[in-house]
């Protein structure tokens, strides 16, 4: 399926990169509806990824390592930069702002923060309280904030300048549930966070407490009910602009909803299972999925119709990221 209405990246300005079973990591012209090129990576399932705002540099997170690569002068073959000493898998990775230091965080239980000196991350802080795997890692609008998830269901507020925490509130949790993935909205004010059983959790971060009561996997549609993730949920991510909130799961349904008070919740149809994350265009006007069907599929954001879905990849995709800012 092609499309003749999307942004032209020279303006918009939009780089988008996906992972894969097939080893490889793709950078996307959405523009053109086809990827620019691939990166090699064989050194084990990709988990996480980030995009600088500048798309000038790819963070890559997997088993044990993690990879920065230089965008800026084509596709590299090789990382500028690597990281090995690390314990399992690396699940969440992202830049500052300004790509000036970096953050990562995952199965070993610690989160690190990193700056790049020549082809070298060198780790200058370690939060160690976690105490289990790391889940997801989000940065604050203010740049100084990490707010860090856990398997054990605890939420982490680690003020870098003070080098300080507190624990978020976080709902009555069901057996073995915990916040799969952060999102902070883009005025800095709130945070969601989906659990792996489904449920949207709401946080008031001019307060630090729980914003109302968390959504449950099944809503009402149109008054009608629904179970919109009916089995694990992965990803929650709100658009730059601050307007939705799209969730997914391990399952083919998924879900956009307005972000100022969820209503208006518009069913999406993944197409595939295992939608590990999904992604916005930095204007907002786009957001894109895929998942275990290997495809890339396009959404406008406005009416929340599949506007293209391109094929690329091998096997099922693991990983996806914009640079868009959130």
């Amino acid at each position: 399926m092609g499309s003749s209405n999307l942004s032209d990246p020279q303006t918009d300005g939009t780089i988008l990169a996906t992972a894969s079973y097939d080893q490889t990591i793709r950078v996307w012209d959405v523009s053109k509806t086809v990827h620019s090129g691939s990166i090699s990576h064989s050194e084990g399932q990709v988990n996480s990824m980030s995009l600088t705002s500048n798309a000038r540099q790819l963070a890559v997170g997997s088993w044990q390592k993690i990879r920065v690569y230089d965008l800026g002068a084509g596709l590299p073959k090789d990382p500028i930069a690597t990281f090995d000493n690390l314990f399992k898998n690396v699940t969440s990775i992202g830049f500052e702002m300004h790509g000036r230091w970096m953050f990562a965080g995952g199965d070993d239980m610690f989160c690190r923060v990193f700056e790049m000196r020549g082809n070298q991350l060198i780790c200058q802080r370690i939060f160690d309280k976690s105490q289990s795997s790391i889940t997801s890692i989000e940065i604050a609008t203010n740049q100084v904030d990490l707010f860090i998830a856990n398997a054990s269901g605890d939420v982490f507020r680690w003020d870098l300048r003070r080098d300080d925490y507190e624990r978020l509130p976080v709902p009555v949790m069901g057996t073995q549930e915990c916040i799969q993935k952060l999102s902070v909205h883009p005025s800095g004010q709130k945070m969601a966070g989906m659990t792996n059983k489904g449920r949207l959790v709401h946080w008031d971060l001019k307060t630090q407490s729980l914003h109302d009561r968390p959504l449950e996997c099944s809503a009402a549609l149109n008054g009608d009910p629904i179970s919109f993730l009916n089995n694990y949920g992965l990803s929650c991510r709100y658009s730059p602009n601050g307007e939705h909130i799209a969730l997914c799961g391990s399952d083919t349904e998924a879900v956009a909803l307005h972000a100022d008070d969820f209503s208006r919740r518009t069913p999406l149809n993944f197409g595939s299972v295992w939608n590990w994350d999904c992604a916005f265009s930095c204007d907002s006007r786009h957001m894109f999925s895929a998942g275990g069907d290997f495809k890339l599929r396009i959404w406008d954001t406005t009416t929340w119709e599949r506007v293209a879905e391109i094929d690329g990849h091998t096997k099922p995709v693991t990983a996806l990221c914009s640079n868009a800012r959130y």
